[in-house]
């Protein structure tokens, strides 16, 4: 009976010591969670915070003075121009080829 008993009670200690491990581990994984949800938290603001930087510089990048464009003209034409046809090429053109192609595909559908 004692045998038992203290097979009973080794076993229990076992399973406490084994209780206490896993407690303990949750404890420090739940603080590390806890930690990077903290983190992650000030991630938006970041981005937030990065994304206006960007759109700053993207405003100052873009007001460009008249004296600087005319010189721009008249000195290099050639790069003007380009630029010029790689504006309309990728905004209007390419919006009014891609309307034309999604109509004729429209057709194509409903001639079949």
């Amino acid at each position: 009976m004692i045998a038992g008993v203290t097979d009973d009670v080794a076993e229990l200690t076992r399973q406490l010591a084994q209780l206490k491990e896993e407690r303990d581990y949750l404890l420090a994984h739940s603080r590390n969670l806890e930690l990077e949800l903290r983190r992650v938290a000030r991630e938006p603001a970041r981005i937030r915070e990065l994304e206006q930087r960007l759109a700053v510089a993207e405003a100052v990048l873009r007001r460009v003075s008249f004296v600087h464009m005319g010189r721009w003209l008249i000195l290099e034409p050639d790069v003007a121009l380009k630029r010029v046809y790689r504006r309309l090429r990728d905004g209007v053109f390419w919006r009014a080829r891609e309307r034309y192609r999604v109509f004729r595909l429209k057709q194509r559908r409903s001639e079949a």
